[in-house]
């Protein structure tokens, strides 16, 4: 469980630049990436984290969990995860909000919590480990953009310096999942919270955002895409 655990927090970190740095030179392609990744993360939410989260615990504790995630991922967001933006969009070129290095320690901080939430979602169980990890990875492509526009920024003496801080914090939050002490009767409660935030984060977040093109048909295919794959995964459609 640890070894696939640590691929998977290695593969997250990789997606964030690798894909981050493609998608820079594929930013077309990169709206339905963003797009399949949203299917994916609803769909995990849906076919997989609420199902089971109910299957633990009470349905009233199971729905405070949820809007709990839901709404922390909303004030992270909102005041944390900033995102970096360009030329149409602002009105202004290319920038950050509402400063670089607050930007940076964001994108430093969202890290953690993938690290953390990919650590707690294995020792949750194997399954539901493997189908939040892979969600989060798929996710770290598109959202590479953000992490690269933002330490362009910076002088490019220092970009290494903080691709090495990105990478410890999602060890770090892995680490610190790893110590927590988690026990049966939490689960129910810890599974609700994660799919609060799959739903804001692939509902709220990344939809609106694909769908402000005029030419969305193939955006809603990809989302499709990813949903349906989820659904199949977790034997939705098994008889």
């Amino acid at each position: 469980m640890l070894e696939l655990a640590v691929s998977f927090l290695v593969l997250s970190i990789i997606a964030t630049f690798a894909g981050g740095l493609a998608a820079l030179r594929l930013k077309k392609r990169l709206k339905l990436l963003v797009a399949f990744s949203a299917g994916l993360l609803v769909g995990v939410a849906f076919f997989d984290l609420l199902p089971e989260a109910f299957g633990l615990s009470e349905a009233r504790f199971v729905s405070i969990s949820i809007a709990l995630g839901f709404l922390l991922y909303l004030v992270l967001e909102r005041f944390i995860l900033m995102h970096a933006c360009e030329g149409t969009e602002c009105g202004s070129e290319r920038h950050s909000h509402p400063s670089a290095i607050a930007a940076i320690f964001g994108l430093v901080f969202h890290r953690f919590l993938d690290g953390l939430v990919i650590m707690l979602s294995f020792k949750a169980g194997v399954e539901i480990g493997f189908l939040v990890a892979l969600a989060i990875v798929v996710h770290s492509v598109p959202d590479g953009v953000n992490s690269i526009t933002v330490l362009l920024l910076k002088k490019r003496q220092k970009f290494l310096q903080w691709f090495i801080a990105l990478a410890i914090a999602v060890f770090a939050g892995a680490g610190l999942g790893f110590f927590l002490p988690l026990q049966e009767n939490q689960l129910g409660f810890l599974i609700a919270f994660i799919a609060g935030w799959f739903l804001y984060l692939g509902a709220s977040d990344l939809l609106p955002e694909v769908h402000r093109e005029e030419r969305s048909i193939p955006a809603l295919a990809a989302t499709i895409l990813g949903f349906v794959l989820i659904a199949i995964a977790t034997g939705l459609f098994s008889f």
